[in-house]
């Protein structure tokens, strides 16, 4: 089996653009006005209910490559 090329190693690291609706756990912490701990709790909660559901977006850092950073989305 021929390994994969260095195009198509590069192309899985590329940054994706976040769809509408997903939000990282920072953007709900200051939409919401409540500490890291606390938007955890509120978030494993939604998600335990069923009212959320979480992907993960590889998104642009400044200092490092793309990451992938879990986006949540709730119904």
């Amino acid at each position: 089996m021929k390994p994969p090329s260095l195009a198509s190693m590069k192309a899985l690291k590329k940054p994706v653009k976040v769809p509408p609706g997903w939000f990282t756990r920072s953007e709900l912490e200051k939409e919401w006005g409540l500490c890291q701990a606390q938007t955890v709790v509120l978030i494993k909660q939604a998600m335990d209910a069923g009212k959320a559901e979480v992907k993960k977006f590889r998104i642009p850092h400044a200092l490092r490559s793309p990451t992938p950073t879990p986006h949540y989305r709730f119904k």
